[in-house]
């Protein structure tokens, strides 16, 4: 059930990804960079609520810990994302092999979703907030995040070439106005 679980949703991600790189020029590499950033604004309200709590519940010295460490694992990743991107568009689309293990371990990116879910869960059925975009980015940014970077990792992107944005732009670059004659 979790390998269909899992095949389904990053065949989903797979889709998305080359429809993006066909469209916009970009690769699933820049939509992982996007589940850093996520993960990057929650431990960035972790860190402020843990000195000047001011959401629903104060961020523990573990929790901080904890995510610390793992938005510190995808920095460096991230690095590896830039350098994995630079390959692609060079013509070698090897992966690096920093990133392998993510790429196979299917079980721990279903174990986030089902993290996620939770976290949606939780927060639905939570105590009223007084702060909600705060608390709503602290407790779901996070697990999103990691479901993001570790799906869109493990996706295949598609070889370099011309997306359909730079050959419509690039079209519209070569039509020539009518320069008005003057009289």
């Amino acid at each position: 059930m979790y390998k269909n679980l899992d095949a389904a949703i990053l065949i989903a991600c797979t889709k998305f990804s080359h429809a993006l790189q066909r469209t916009l020029g970009l690769t699933c590499y820049f939509v992982a960079k996007i589940g850093v950033a996520l993960t990057a604004v929650s431990v960035m309200l972790d860190v402020i609520n843990y000195f000047f709590p001011f959401l629903a519940f104060k961020t523990s010295a573990i929790l901080l810990c904890v995510s610390g460490l793992m938005f510190m694992i995808m920095v460096g990743q991230s690095i590896c994302l830039a350098k994995a991107e630079d390959r692609l568009w060079s013509g070698d689309g090897v992966k690096p092999a920093e990133l392998m293990p993510y790429v196979r371990s299917g079980t721990w990116r279903v174990f986030l979703v089902h993290l996620f879910v939770l976290n949606i869960l939780w927060f639905w059925t939570g105590p009223p907030f007084h702060y909600w975009l705060c608390e709503f980015a602290e407790r779901i940014f996070f697990p999103l995040g990691l479901v993001v970077f570790y799906y869109f990792v493990a996706v295949d992107p598609l070889p370099p070439g011309k997306s359909k944005i730079r050959s419509l732009i690039e079209k519209l670059g070569t039509i020539k106005t009518p320069v008005p004659v003057e009289s």
